[in-house]
């Protein structure tokens, strides 16, 4: 009998033991959960939401003490040219890496996060002036100063900063975030390695917050805009062609650069509307010179971005705006990037062979950038290869960039593609461009983009004069 009642207790105590061992490790697997949720799953720090629940709380606390905080938004400098020519896996591993060094510039008290894709936040309490705070981004510039190990190349990389500094009001974290991220915007604008700190004149720019209803207003008040960049025969200067550039010209402003609205028309969206106007607007316009110069046989180049190539009816807008305007088809070409692809690559090439059908001709622009060029001229019949600015540009400075040129052109030659330098901007360039028997060219040694009555001037006289042409003039009035 004892026996057995020694037998219950130990089973009762092994019971309760298992009861409460898994009981702790129920709460510990919970935390855990918890905790994983909170971060990022590649860099294992702060998510977005988690930095803005922090912030918030930091906020609450610093206007209950009347102190101020600062933040900071750090942005990886050319981060998509390396994901695209390297790869996925490689872009992920630099992020990492990043955030490594970054973790070795905090202080005690600062919250390091991911704010969003190569964005990186910091919020540091004890940085209670804008030079304060612009000390601590320039200490996160020099610590990611160092050489990264990719593949078998080794590459420095450099962040812009947007800073801004609270001024002990209660303030909602999003509209800090949102400071701070205007001011990353403008430092973006202005360079690579740049420290800008917010301010009020920054809230004309384009944010992600305001984006859509700016560019819906600026397109429904007709405030875009196109302007034509030449393309000459590098042989004789005679104008064979025009780039199309959208441009937006705000009452206030004047000229919007380029750079502030383009990525905001993409991400909202608004780049398909605006983008089938701006198709219609340079059929017209090519046939306006066929009919006044029939003999320029001028091709209008106008720019067409991944998004618009996912669409369904992109062909059919195309065609009806070529067969509207009464042209041929090969007067126009569409360029697209060979810097990025769509991320339905199956469509695109659908949609690329429909247009071919149609007899447009397709340019390759940003050639000698990452994989994605090399995948468009082994799988796609290309009329125009253009190649990348930055390699012509230090063409006659560096013996490796001239040889890559070189290849380039040649390539081209073999595909009987024709090739057409981008971003000249000096008669040594245009030498070495015509050794390597490039076709044609564009960039500020000829012109800059220029409206409709300077192209005419152009065409009137059948060819480009170096150096004249160095500055748009636009009369435009509003509406």
């Amino acid at each position: 009998m004892a026996s057995i009642a020694v037998a219950l207790v130990l089973v009762a105590a092994g019971a309760l033991a298992f009861a409460v061992l898994g009981n702790r490790a129920f709460r510990q697997a919970h935390r855990d959960l918890v905790a994983a949720s909170e971060r990022d799953v590649l860099t294992g720090l702060p998510h977005r939401d988690t930095v803005l629940a922090r912030l918030q709380s930091i906020l609450d606390d610093a206007s209950h003490r009347q102190n101020r905080v600062a933040v900071l938004l750090i942005e990886l400098n050319r981060y998509t040219t390396i994901n695209e020519t390297y790869g996925h896996e490689i872009g992920d591993a630099l992020l990492v890496a990043t955030t490594d060094q970054l973790r070795t510039a905090l202080r005690p008290g600062e919250t390091l996060g991911r704010y969003s894709g190569p964005q990186f936040v910091v919020i540091s309490p004890e940085a209670t002036t804008v030079a304060d705070a612009k000390a601590r981004a320039e200490d996160f510039q020099r610590t990611l100063d160092v050489p990264f190990r990719i593949a078998s190349d080794n590459i420095r990389i450099s962040a812009s900063v947007g800073v801004t500094v609270t001024d002990g009001r209660n303030r909602g974290a999003d509209d800090v975030i949102g400071e701070a991220s205007v001011a990353l915007r403008e430092a973006l604008r202005r360079g690579n390695r740049t420290v800008v700190p917010y301010e009020i004149s920054f809230n004309h720019l384009i944010t992600p917050a305001t984006a859509e209803r700016r560019l819906l207003e600026a397109f429904e008040q007709d405030r875009f805009w196109l302007l034509y960049l030449p393309v000459v025969q590098l042989s004789d200067y005679s104008i064979v062609g025009v780039e199309a550039l959208l441009r937006w010209i705000d009452p206030e402003q004047g000229m919007v650069a380029t750079n502030e609205f383009i990525s905001a028309l993409e991400e909202t969206g608004l780049i398909v509307p605006i983008g089938a106007w701006a198709i219609r607007e340079a059929c017209q316009q090519a046939k306006s010179w066929k009919e006044r110069f029939p003999t320029a046989g001028l091709t209008v180049t106008v720019n067409v971005s991944p998004r618009q190539l996912l669409q369904a009816d992109f062909a059919e807008v195309l065609s009806s705006a070529i067969s509207d305007s009464k042209l041929d088809s090969d007067d126009i070409c569409l360029e697209i990037s060979g810097g990025g692809r769509p991320h339905d690559m199956e469509t695109a090439w659908s949609t690329m062979r429909d247009l071919k059908d149609l007899g447009v001709q397709i340019a390759l622009d940003d050639f000698g950038i990452g994989f994605a060029s090399l995948d468009y001229v082994r799988r796609f019949d290309l009329d125009v290869l253009k190649v990348e600015r930055s390699f012509v540009k230090s063409m006659t400075r560096s013996r490796e960039d001239l040889a890559i040129v070189q290849q380039l052109i040649g390539l081209a030659r073999s595909l009987d593609i024709t090739t057409v330098a981008e971003g000249i901007d000096s008669q040594e360039q245009v030498d070495a461009l015509r050794s390597l028997a490039c076709d044609f060219g564009q960039g500020y040694y000829f012109s800059v983009p220029q409206p409709v009555e300077a192209i005419d001037r152009m065409l009137q006289r059948g060819r480009v004069v170096p150096g004249e042409s160095t500055k748009a003039s636009i009369n435009w009035s509003g509406s």
